[in-house]
């Protein structure tokens, strides 16, 4: 079970995958950003399951929330875009 945050803006996002190694390597790329881009006014999580990538963000207020959202979606998919790219020149040597 989640733990209640102690800010008081929080979203939490879900992508599903439909391999848990895909999961697994995009997971790995973003959990290292968790501690270097969290601030005062905001922070993150991430969590997963065998195909899930659970991010919650949290900020002091909405404009952090905003700004943390929209920094971590746009990790997402520049780690999604990576592994894409990976898979295309591993399948055409």
């Amino acid at each position: 079970m989640a733990q209640r945050s102690t800010w008081p803006h929080t979203a939490t996002f879900t992508r599903s995958y439909h391999r848990s190694a895909t999961t697994s390597v995009i997971t790995q790329s973003l959990q290292q950003e968790v501690g270097e881009i969290a601030d005062a006014r905001g922070q993150a999580s991430i969590e997963q399951t065998e195909t899930q990538l659970i991010i919650s963000v949290e900020a002091a207020d909405l404009t952090a929330l905003r700004a943390g959202i929209n920094t971590w979606l746009r990790l997402v998919t520049v780690a999604e875009s990576v592994h894409a790219l990976g898979d295309t020149i591993s399948d055409n040597p």
